[in-house]
């Protein structure tokens, strides 16, 4: 799989490097982790919990989310998020 087709490829590889597929959590940091749930998906994605068809999220909503984490982190909107990255 490429990121190429992303508009924030660095985005995902972030968020893919700190899932943890057996826990099913994303670990913010060392003292914070997001639970993966079908809840915590529809709310951050839109997608339905079942039964109806997927909508696709604007950009705007891919960038809302990004200038977001950024901000938590306090990563500057234009620089580069990283597995590197610390807050």
């Amino acid at each position: 799989m490429t990121l190429d087709g992303i508009e924030k490829p660095d985005l995902i590889r972030w968020l893919m490097d700190r899932t943890d597929l057996e826990m099913m959590t994303i670990s913010i940091d060392d003292d914070r982790q997001i639970q993966i749930t079908p809840r915590t998906v529809q709310l951050v994605l839109g997608t339905p919990l079942g039964g109806k068809d997927i909508v696709i999220s604007a950009n705007k909503v891919v960038r809302s989310t990004y200038d977001k984490i950024t901000d938590e982190l306090g990563i500057p909107r234009n620089g580069r998020i990283s597995a590197k990255t610390r807050s």
